[in-house]
């Protein structure tokens, strides 16, 4: 009886790897979608700024 609690206890082992593989997709997608958002906020610091240029230039221009 022993013999056969023990390739259970293997089974549930095997199956904690298997779940700790998708979790540690998730992660990675997470820190995906971090590195876009990085370069999204240095373009989006410069439209402002364009944008302030386009006045000044807009301002003497009128």
């Amino acid at each position: 009886m022993i013999a056969e609690e023990e390739p259970e206890e293997a089974e549930p082992e095997e199956a904690e790897p298997e779940e700790a593989e998708p979790e540690g997709a998730e992660p990675e997608e997470a820190v995906a979608e971090a590195e876009p958002a990085e370069p999204a906020q240095e373009p989006a610091a410069e439209e402002p700024a364009a944008e302030e240029f386009g006045r000044d230039l807009s301002s003497p221009a009128s």
